[in-house]
């Protein structure tokens, strides 16, 4: 195998999660990030901590599971998260830096968001005004979304970063959808916008 160091995206990694995680936080070098640890795993796939090593700054780096990255619709989904995620400019939505695309390894980088999930966060002892606070900003971010034309379709607790400073961040838009994509009147499925507001007001009411 080449120096991944010498020739960041000529890295080649066997098909198995174990094997990609040892692989891929063995200090390789990939397009310039360095993947340090994990901090979990989803549906589609794994996030890592990572360092962008040129701007020397730590991301998020999102990967696809195993199988998943033979799948092309994972991947279009992938690419479609990054595509919708680099259209919102939005203080309380998770940004997007890049989507790296190697022969075999896509990575979604992202930013690094140090906090808690909102269903930890509310383990804690915080105020009703915090909790009111808090409620208003998920409200905010996905009505700068909605003026975008983007629906989230998965707001959960889980997608809901609370940083040290409270501030929000909205997360994982894999399954969004753009406004124009909506079923026709009548086809029986929910349209994503009313369904959108129905999490969102179900979630705020978890927060009295």
């Amino acid at each position: 195998m080449n120096n991944p160091t010498e020739n960041p995206g000529d890295v080649t990694l066997v098909m198995g999660d174990a094997e990609m995680a040892s692989e891929l936080l063995s200090g390789h070098i990939v397009e310039g990030i360095r993947l340090i640890r994990s901090l979990g795993a989803g549906g589609m796939g794994e996030v890592y901590l990572g360092e962008d090593v040129r701007l020397e700054r730590k991301v998020a780096v999102k990967t696809i599971r195993g199988q998943r990255r033979l799948d092309e619709g994972a991947k279009q989904r992938f690419r479609r998260e990054a595509l919708i995620l680099s259209s919102l400019d939005h203080p309380g939505i998770c940004r997007v830096y890049s989507l790296l695309e190697a022969e075999s390894v896509d990575f979604l980088v992202l930013e690094y968001l140090p906090g808690k999930s909102l269903g930890e966060w509310l383990e804690g002892e915080v105020s009703h005004r915090r909790k009111l606070a808090v409620a208003a900003a998920i409200l905010d971010a996905l009505s700068a979304a909605h003026q975008a034309d983007v629906v989230h379709r998965d707001l959960k607790p889980d997608n809901i970063m609370i940083l040290d400073n409270d501030q929000v961040k909205v997360l994982d838009f894999g399954i969004s959808r753009v406004l124009s994509d909506a079923p026709p009147p009548g086809s029986g499925e929910a349209e994503p916008a009313e369904a959108d507001t129905a999490r969102a007001e179900k979630m705020v009411g978890t927060l009295r």
